[in-house]
């Protein structure tokens, strides 16, 4: 390439030195414009004799024949008119330049001009100035240009114009079509620019090729129309538009069918260039309405060394079915790609066919705008490496708004967008249709993969951040959203319009985070329509520190709404979970479970935190599942109708459940449609279970309520604390179902708690529950015991500083033992004076104190009440158990109610 380019540039020279070679006829002035005849029977039998005897102005008119020569115009002013480009020609027979104009205001039209020379350099028409004498206010019309090395050149030329808007001019076979060097400028507040337009620009052979079909090296403020380029033969690297250190030009409508390159060695003869090619100093140019297909890439915008090309503006083009990308960006800045339709790119490279490509592809590349564009059915090869936008290598600073980024059913585009190892991008409001008639399908969509996917986007000074926000993005074939090792991302509500980000219906999962840490999660729509495949609504594998996934709303997907798999340190705040279609969707609302790591380590989820607000309801499994998972908080939620428990954990330590409310809220007579345990403990130690007695609903009940199975259910299960909780209402009369069930589980405090209202028990010990305390709670208008102990394998549980008021109403004293079952040997007092119970049923008199009551004085214990007092315990049915101290009167606790 560099060589190639050095070929280039060396060519400029070699015209000079010819032009100093060439004799140079001169005339004077004319004072009035003379009109010559050129023809085989003519006075001038060649164009040449007629132009030694022409002065300026003056008009030459050629019949039609077959011209064998070459020749330098130096008139001012003069017309040269042949007979038409079909019958009338000029052949330079292989021997240079075969026109050279070197004076201003020239008019040439109605010729074919062929067989320049082979050097680089020599063309079929060129326009030769000087840097202190500059060509201008030429024409060039209605001309066929064929086999030349370059056809059209322009070198230090200005204001000439090549083609008219009547009809094409053609240009064919040459190895460059049109050449600008060192043309157009800008002076001051003037701009002195060349157009180019209505040309048809083709190759049909290899012998002359067409290496460029426009090449500007130094050239600025041109303008090109209405060109068509098909070349089917090309060479190593070119564009069929090719700029070199060229800024502030206009392509407008410009058609590129085929640009097909050659390169050795044979086997790799089906390469193909660019269809725009800019590269090094390429600024402020812009490329519109214009077809570009069968390119290797669309338009490819590459640097130099330290030279860039900024400030473009691609729009309103049609690029498709090129071999790989439709746009290339490559170490360049603050372009504008808008309003283009990008498709059908990345079907073959035979020479580099492990690149892949894309619709757009940018590499190093800066501070750029991607707006508006339709970009779908990328990847046609099937290489599984093309995505609708691929941001790689430190492309920093872009903006990606407002496209339509998808696949039709027979497109292969990978991702919808794709960032790998590039920070501070905005992906905002890609929530769009552009399809006309509307179809309904919005924004990021049908992709093979993900619909955005970060991969390797992490800060090594943690202060630059990629944004996507207020996209739809939806049915795609993998997650709607991936991060991969991509750090500080912001998943956003986007803050001027207020669009949300709307995930749904995609393959796998809303939102997946894999070894991405410190992410925002905020104010997103995750969920699955009826028809939907969508898993997890935000799953997080081995992510820690996202310490804000907040005020999102997430509902119907498959599996849970929340999953954290060895996810570490994040918080969940005010989060709406929940399932409308019931036992066909969502599982747990949050699911917290370690993570495998082979052959035999489990790490778990531990310091996440799910507080504040959060409400979790209607999943078709649990509301909040722990598995595995320790050290975790469930503070301040809302959880209420799920299908399994309220809250479940199974092999979880040391966590914190406390100020929720979990309960249902609309009790329905089946049993499959209600919550079934509130909390719920299975193989769990040391956990709190503190202060649930929140009304999150401002109903009037609070607490953990009417849920159908247990209020709070520990299996084998020790050394849990169970304080202050308002546990009300649970189970139906249908099972037997108590406010607190311990079975198999021991060391549990369980205390300072209200356990009201149950069908059955209060609190019931079952199968080996043993050393658990249970004091200062209110056990009250349960319809069986306040507490029962059934089996006699329950021992040494210590309960004590209980009010009991008014349980096991059918079986009151003195027909029964009243309020409490215990077949085991536990401990209902704590001796005196300490005490032991109140009993609602049995406050008959206090006249006496001691250790004995039998020394006259209130001490507030139930005496036996003769003259000489005594003890007069409270009777526990089912065993010779009792309460040798129990109080008259109800004790001050629970403190808080």
């Amino acid at each position: 390439m560099k060589e190639r380019r050095i070929r280039k540039g060396i060519a400029i020279w070699i015209i000079l030195a010819l032009l100093a070679t060439m004799v140079v006829i001169t005339v004077p002035t004319n004072v009035s414009a003379t009109t010559y005849y050129v023809g085989p029977t003519r006075t001038y039998r060649t164009i040449g004799a007629a132009l030694a005897v022409a002065r300026n102005y003056d008009t030459i008119y050629v019949d039609a024949a077959t011209y064998t020569e070459r020749f330098t115009i130096t008139q001012i002013g003069l017309n040269l008119i042949g007979a038409g480009a079909s019958t009338t020609t000029i052949d330079g027979t292989a021997g240079g330049d075969v026109v050279t104009v070197t004076a201003d205001d020239v008019t040439i039209k109605e010729f074919t001009i062929k067989n320049s020379g082979p050097a680089w350099g020599d063309s079929g028409i060129e326009l030769a100035g000087s840097p202190s004498n500059k060509i201008t206010g030429c024409q060039i019309y209605q001309i066929d240009l064929d086999q030349c090395v370059y056809g059209v050149h322009l070198y230090h030329a200005e204001d000439n114009t090549i083609g008219r808007d009547s009809e094409y001019m053609n240009i064919k076979d040459n190895i460059c079509g049109i050449v600008l060097s060192n043309s157009g400028r800008e002076v001051g507040s003037t701009v002195y620019k060349n157009i180019i337009k209505k040309i048809h620009i083709t190759s049909t052979s290899t012998t002359n090729s067409e290496d460029d079909g426009i090449y500007l090296v130094n050239s600025n403020y041109n303008e090109f129309y209405n060109i068509d380029i098909s070349q089917d033969w090309d060479c190593w690297w070119d564009g069929a538009v090719d700029l070199i250190d060229s800024s502030n030009n206009i392509f407008d409508h410009i058609t590129i069918v085929e640009n097909q390159e050659w390169y050795w060695p044979p086997d790799l003869d089906d390469r193909q260039g660019d269809g725009f090619f800019l590269y090094g100093n390429c600024n402020s140019n812009t490329i519109k309405n214009s077809d570009i297909k069968n390119s290797r890439n669309g338009i490819t915008l590459a640097n130099w060394g330290i030279k860039k090309c900024n400030n473009n503006i691609i729009q309103y083009n049609d690029i498709h079915d090129n071999n790989q990308s439709g746009i290339w960006l490559d170490h360049t800045d603050l372009n504008t790609i808008e309003n283009n339709d990008i498709y059908n790119n990345s079907k073959e490279d035979k020479y580099w066919p492990w690149k892949g490509g894309h619709g757009i592809c940018s590499e190093a590349s800066t501070y750029n705008t991607i707006r508006g564009n339709m970009i779908f059915d990328n990847d046609m090869d099937l290489n599984n490496d093309g995505d609708g936008i691929c941001l790689t290598s430190n492309s920093n600073d872009n903006i990606i708004e407002e496209n339509e980024i998808y696949n039709t059913l027979l497109g292969n585009q990978q991702y919808g967008v794709h960032l790998k190892q590039s920070l501070d991008n905005i992906i905002l409001n890609n929530n769009v249709d552009l399809n006309i008639p509307p179809d309904d399908l919005f924004g990021i969509h049908h992709n093979k993969k993900d619909g955005i996917s970060l991969e390797n986007c992490q800060d090594v000074d943690d202060t630059e951040v990629n944004e996507i926000s207020g996209n739809e993005i939806h049915n795609n074939g993998n997650n709607g959203i991936h991060l991969d090792t991509s750090h500080l991302v912001k998943i956003i509500k986007e803050p001027v319009s207020n669009n949300i980000n709307k995930i749904y219906d995609n393959e796998e999962n809303g939102i997946y985070l894999e070894g991405s840490d410190v992410n925002t999660i905020e104010e997103n729509e995750i969920y699955n329509t009826d028809n939907g495949n969508q898993q997890n609504g935000i799953y997080l594998f081995d992510s820690n520190s996202n310490s804000n996934i907040d005020y999102n709303e997430i509902y119907n997907n498959k599996a849970d709404g929340i999953l954290l798999e060895g996810s570490n340190d994040n918080t969940f705040q005010g989060n709406e979970i929940y399932n409308i279609y019931w036992v066909d969707h969502q599982q747990n609302g949050i699911h917290l479970k370690d993570r495998f790591v082979p052959p035999s380590t489990y790490i778990p989820s531990t310091f996440n935190k799910i507080q504040l607000n959060n409400i979790i309801r209607f999943n078709k499994k649990n509301g909040v599942f722990l598995e595995n998972s320790n050290n975790n908080e469930i503070i301040g939620n809302n959880i209420y109708n799920n299908l399994g428990d309220g809250t479940y954990l199974e092999d979880s330590d040391s966590n914190l459940i406390t100020g929720n409310e979990i309960h249902n809220l609309i009790l329905n007579v089946n049993p499959e449609e209600n919550q079934q345990n509130g909390v719920h403990l299975l193989n769990s130690d040391q956990n709190d279970i503190t202060d649930n007695n929140a009304d999150l609903n401002n109903d009037g009940a609070f607490g953990i309520h009417h849920n159908f199975g247990h209020g709070i259910y520990l299996e084998s299960s020790d050394g849990n604390t169970i304080e202050r909780n308002n546990i009300n209402q649970n189970g139906y009369s249908v099972d037997y179902f108590a406010g607190i069930f311990l079975y198999s589980s021991s060391s549990n405090p369980i205390n300072e708690n209200v356990i009201l209202q149950h069908d059955w028990w209060g609190i019931i010990l079952h199968d080996d529950s043993d050393g658990n305390t249970i004091l200062r709670n209110r056990i009250q208008d349960n319809l069986d015991w306040g507490i029962a102990i059934p089996e006699e394998d329950c021992n040494n549980n210590q309960i004590y500083h209980n009010n009991f008021i008014d349980n096991n109403p059918s079986n009151p004293k003195p027909s029964g033992a009243g309020q409490a079952s215990d077949c085991g040997s536990n401990i209902w007092s704590n001796g005196y004076p300490s005490g032991g119970n109140h009993w609602s049923d049995w406050t008959e008199y206090d006249g006496f104190n001691g250790t004995r009551q039998d020394i006259p004085g209130s001490d507030g214990i139930v005496n036996s009440g003769d003259a000489t007092g005594g003890l007069n315990p409270y009777t526990i049915h089912g065993s010779t158990a009792q309460d040798d101290y129990p109080f008259v009167n109800e004790l001050p606790y629970p403190s808080w109610w």
